[in-house]
């Protein structure tokens, strides 16, 4: 899969190609960006900028999707193994 960040949402579509699938709900004054898929298809690590950069959050979703869950305040998590 490749996923990536448009509108402030994040989509998932097959590396062969095909349409985008919103795997994050659009949110009120919310942009995700930085997104980045975590290994074994576990889900994906994103940014949730929300007014300042003070403000970020770094969030989780699952691999199907739905409600993004805070981890912490912060801006550009990466995963490492």
């Amino acid at each position: 899969m490749i996923y990536f960040g448009r509108g402030g949402v994040s989509y998932r579509v097959p590396a062969t190609g095909g349409d985008p699938v919103a795997v994050t709900e659009p949110q009120e004054n919310v942009l995700q960006r930085l997104v980045h898929a975590l290994p074994d298809g576990r889900g994906l690590l994103l940014t949730e900028f929300v007014g300042t950069a003070a403000q970020a959050r770094i969030g989780v979703v699952g691999p199907e999707g739905g409600e993004v869950r805070e981890i912490l305040t912060g801006t550009m998590a990466r995963y490492a193994a």
